[in-house]
């Protein structure tokens, strides 16, 4: 029998095969549900400043929408990154480049190259994201777990760095962009082609006259809304964890509540472990992997699952108050210790 094994699972290669064939159609299925979201949210943010006075109540829980959907853009462009939304190269290149990552600044291929080291080395000293995260004092603080800060400031400062963190993100990227070294020869066409689709949008805007609705039902739920989503995402993804071994260095979030899953963890990217054991798999069929890996002993025994972020009897809330890593993985604090 021929087997896959990664972090200590094995699975029979014939039982995983038939999940890791891209599916063009269920992507794009995908991608139009997020955009045709985006779009009624705006129509509805629009209805309602042109409303009576007191629909303006609403403005903000749709501009947080939006942003959980944009969120969801940027999960499909993930995808794209591990090739995952068409066989074709050039498509998912393109699709992830100028259809769900331009639109909020972020290169596709940038990701890409740090994405896969994340992979390779994740949380140790060669992980790109681990280590922006890890190595300043000032933003170390906001993802060492427990926390010793119980205020109820914490969760208004937590917001305004993730902000900070997300521009800092975006300035980078651009600047990485220009860094081609590495890149599939793809990068230069779209890149270009990305570009020319800020112009184009900005003399539409300016055409029409649509910069008050852009800027109110896109930019702010991207620049104020989003980072929020992103940094909560991306605590569960590898923090508060006890680091024990491969299958607790990163957990698997089955919800309970169907709307906190639409907002922090839209196309399943909440079954974050079972993707890095088979990172082959498209989103659509991580409920089916997590299925099978349950059978696996090893998984059983060792994998760490939470059932919501803060909805739940066994949450993310929970670990991030009270779980202390077994151990650190960031070599320096083992130097010390």
């Amino acid at each position: 029998m021929i087997s896959a094994k990664s972090g200590g699972v094995t699975l029979n290669h014939d039982a995983i095969r038939k999940f890791t064939t891209p599916s063009l159609p269920r992507f794009l299925a995908a991608l139009v549900f997020d955009y045709a979201i985006i779009a009624l949210l705006m129509i509805a943010g629009l209805m309602a400043l042109n409303g009576p006075f007191w629909a303006l109540v609403f403005i903000a829980p749709i501009c947080f929408l939006i942003a959980a959907r944009q969120h969801a853009l940027l999960i499909l462009m993930h995808e794209t990154s591990h090739g995952l939304a068409s066989r074709n190269t050039f498509l998912n290149d393109a699709l992830g480049e100028l259809v769900c990552g331009a639109p909020l600044f972020a290169s596709m291929f940038t990701y890409r190259r740090d994405h896969l080291a994340h992979h390779k080395w994740t949380n140790m000293e060669k992980d790109p994201d681990w280590r922006f995260k890890r190595q300043e004092g000032d933003e170390r603080a906001f993802w060492d777990f427990p926390r010793n800060d119980k205020s109820l400031s914490y969760w208004p400062r937590l917001w305004a760095r993730a902000i900070a963190f997300q521009f800092k993100l975006i300035a980078g990227n651009q600047k990485n962009a220009q860094d081609k070294s590495g890149f599939h020869p793809n990068a230069a066409l779209l890149a270009r082609l990305r570009l020319g689709s800020y112009l184009i949008l900005a003399m539409a805007l300016t055409h029409w006259g649509g910069w008050g609705g852009f800027l109110l039902f896109w930019m702010a739920p991207a620049l104020l809304c989003l980072p929020f989503i992103m940094r909560m995402r991306s605590i569960a993804e590898h923090f508060a964890l006890p680091y024990r071994d491969p299958l607790s260095e990163t957990r698997t979030v089955i919800f309970k509540s169907a709307l906190e899953q639409f907002i922090f963890a839209p196309h399943n990217i909440g079954y974050h472990l079972d993707h890095h054991l088979f990172a082959s798999v498209p989103f659509y069929h991580l409920p089916k992997l997590h299925a099978l890996l349950k059978q696996d002993t090893a998984y059983a025994a060792k994998a760490h699952l939470n059932d919501g972020y803060f909805i739940g009897t066994n949450t993310l809330n929970d670990d991030l108050k009270t779980m202390r890593p077994q151990r650190s993985l960031w070599p320096q604090e083992n130097a010390a210790a």
